[in-house]
């Protein structure tokens, strides 16, 4: 890939587990790595850092140099964990200079780039503070800044935030995107949240048991999901067999439309934004383009979440989530979602 900073194959084996992944980072490109419990974001991590040795057939190219058998403090790669792991017993300036002190660094010179990083982290006046004095979200950022200190050329952050309570990650999340334009290292970013990686990312890895499921920038993987692993694990929506279109379908006058079964297991996407939903029995339904419409739907749940409110539906057998701005003021209604709207997948995968 031009311009390209990390360059990676990444091959691990383990009883019940196996990890069999490539993938490039542009320079200066943040990149989140998502997916569920165990499908190998950490273990992603761990090898790129060199605290695991990867399999026969790993290579990690960082900046052109390769640093597959490199050890960890020769690879000018930096990790943040998820429980930070700054020093206890040091204050916030010792814990900043340690890296710095391993690079040989003139302490008039130490002194001025600890002045810098607690800057750019927002942390100047914390110089003496213990860990103990500090928050969950100033210890993040202490780490954030000793990570940054050792000048790597790779900045890892395994789950950075999920310690700390929502509100102060959102926060967080944005001082980290703010830091990474202000310094220009290249990030990889393992996160189990998929708004998260949205909000911060240039681009996305979602993972799947020691796989690639697709790759691409935050839009294109919700709108244009190639796998329905990736279009359920990056956001709400509702799949129904394929065979519902028949029952539903509702395209009068328009002839071009086809009902076009496969043979395999066919499915059909849809986002709950994507859902109109109709609770007035005495207005048409308010859709003249073809569309699937699922009449005598009964409310099951309505959450306020301020600007809208999130609503599930049950018709038949099927639970079908729709985004509304104002609280439905029946228990049935009837719902629809044109077929521009809908995604569908064979097997899997994907059919344009």
């Amino acid at each position: 890939m031009q311009d390209a900073g990390l360059v990676c194959s990444l091959k691990a084996n383990y009883p019940n587990f196996k990890l069999d992944t490539e993938f490039s980072v542009r320079k200066g490109e943040l990149v989140c790595i998502i997916g569920p419990s165990g499908c190998g974001k950490s273990t992603t991590l761990s090898i790129l850092s060199g605290l695991l040795d990867g399999d026969t057939g790993t290579s990690i190219i960082l900046d052109g140099n390769d640093i597959t058998h490199l050890a960890p403090e020769k690879r000018q790669v930096a990790l943040v964990f998820q429980d930070y792991a700054i020093f206890p017993q040091m204050n916030v300036q010792d814990n900043i200079a340690y890296p710095l002190k391993l690079q040989k660094v003139p302490r008039k010179e130490r002194t001025a780039k600890i002045s810098a990083w607690l800057d750019l982290v927002s942390l100047s006046g914390f110089q003496k503070r213990k860990p103990s004095q500090l928050s969950g979200g100033e210890r993040q950022r202490v780490a954030l800044a000793r990570a940054l200190a050792s000048q790597p050329k790779l900045l890892l952050l395994d789950e950075p935030l999920s310690a700390l309570d929502t509100k102060l990650r959102r926060h967080l999340r944005e001082e980290i995107r703010r830091i990474h334009d202000e310094t220009g290292v290249t990030m990889v970013y393992v996160t189990h949240d998929q708004e998260e990686a949205m909000a911060i990312a240039d681009r996305i890895i979602v993972m799947n048991q020691g796989h690639i499921e697709q790759m691409g920038d935050p839009e294109e993987l919700y709108h244009h999901p190639q796998t329905l692993f990736t279009a359920t694990f990056m956001g709400d929506g509702t799949t129904m067999p394929y065979s519902i279109i028949a029952e539903t379908l509702k395209s009068e006058g328009n002839s071009y439309v086809r009902f076009a079964p496969k043979q395999g297991e066919q499915v059909i996407f849809f986002r709950p934004e994507q859902v109109t939903v109709q609770d007035d029995s005495d207005l048409p339904f308010p859709e003249y383009l073809p569309h699937l419409e699922f009449q005598d739907a009964k409310l099951v749940s309505c959450i306020f979440q301020g600007a809208v409110f999130e609503a599930v539906f049950q018709w038949h057998t099927y639970r079908i989530g729709a985004i509304v701005k104002k609280r439905p003021k029946q228990d049935y209604a009837t719902l629809g979602v044109r077929l521009v709207d809908i995604r569908q997948f064979l097997d899997g995968e994907a059919i344009r």
